[in-house]
This record gives structure tokens, sequence and C-alpha cells, in this order.
């Protein structure tokens, strides 16, 4: 199963239509979902194929995450150059 985090800040209406739209269309193969942040362990393996990023801009701790994702072989897509067919 394809693991799908989607990393926002406060705003409601895109995140959730993109989550909605991955889990519909995925049929269970691929898994949508919010990214938590919290501790950082480095040595856990990774928990997603592909991050959709719409507030690294803004927090300087997510740009870093991302970058340690990146380095782990995580996919990342800024803003919503995702698309979902």
């Amino acid at each position: 199963m394809k693991r799908v985090g989607v990393l926002v800040g406060r705003e409601k209406t895109f995140p959730e239509a993109i989550i909605k739209g991955i889990n519909e269309q995925g049929n269970g193969e691929v898994v949508a979902e919010y990214i938590k942040l919290g501790g950082v362990l480095y040595d856990a393996p990774p928990k997603y194929d592909l991050v959709v990023d719409r507030i690294s801009h803004e927090v300087p701790f997510y740009r870093a995450t991302l970058k340690r994702m990146a380095l782990e072989g995580i996919n990342h897509h800024q803003q919503s150059l995702l698309v979902v067919s």
C-alpha cells in the first residue's frame, strides 16, 4: 500500500478534498492522510511514499523535515502540483 502525506497549515477545503479524492480513487492501494509532525526519530523508516506540501515555505522546521524526508527517498510535491485524475 502506498501512503500520501499532506502537509498543511490551517486551511481546510483543499486538503480535505485532496485526501478524500486520493482515498476514494486509491481503492485501498493508495491512502492519504495529514502528516503529524513531532519529535524526529532518525532511525524510523519513512512513513510516506509521497508528500504534498502546502506550508513549508512559511515554517522553517517543516522545510528541514522535508529535506530529511527527501534524503530518505520520499517524493515531494510543493503546493498543488499533485494531480488526481
